[in-house]
């Protein structure tokens, strides 16, 4: 029975040296991109087993450089940064490889229109002068402009008097053009 253990023990021993003796092949590359013919730092690269399972992986030095340890066999090398198209190779390294330069493109997508819309303050502070946009306080469409008024903040009428922040207001400008005259009590 011991003699049976150990043969067992022994065959496995040894397929384990073998397959430790196998080499390693390194994968060289460097990863530009296309158009400034600049290196692409951090670009992802990924190396694919043929049933597309992730193998091993790594990103790109400052100059755009990366190396991969990998057993010999089938493979397939995908690289791919944000903004640009990723790039598949399929590879059989058998011994060290250096791809070479590879470039990557600028991804050409087209984006869909916007439309930006700008709403106009309610209210501005130019220097001692409060300017209400008109248009943004609702009144009926027969309302005076004392309706309007009394819907814009701060606006008050107190003893007969136009106020506006607790200060007597002296003149009304519609359009930088003055109104009601000089008393903005005949609104």
């Amino acid at each position: 029975m011991t003699v049976s253990f150990k043969f067992p023990l022994l065959l496995c021993s040894i397929l384990i040296g073998f397959t430790a003796l196998a080499q390693n092949v390194r994968l060289t590359d460097e990863v530009i991109e296309k158009q400034s013919k600049r290196p692409v730092i951090s670009a992802n690269v990924m190396l694919l087993s043929p049933e597309g399972d992730f193998y091993k992986g790594a990103t790109t030095d400052e100059n755009g450089n990366f190396q991969l340890s990998v057993q010999p066999g089938n493979y397939e090398l995908q690289i791919s940064f944000i903004g640009y198209d990723p790039i598949s190779i399929p590879l059989q390294p058998e011994s060290d490889t250096n791809l070479g330069v590879l470039e990557i493109f600028e991804k050409a997508d087209e984006l869909g229109e916007i439309e930006i819309v700008l709403k106009t303050p309610p209210v501005v502070q130019k220097g001692d002068t409060t300017v209400f946009n008109s248009s943004s306080y609702k009144t009926n469409p027969d309302a005076n402009a004392m309706q309007l008024l009394e819907k814009m903040p701060g606006i008050v009428m107190q003893n007969g008097k136009l106020q506006a922040q607790c200060e007597d207001v002296k003149k009304v400008l519609v359009d930088g053009k003055p109104f009601f005259a000089l008393d903005p009590y005949y609104i």
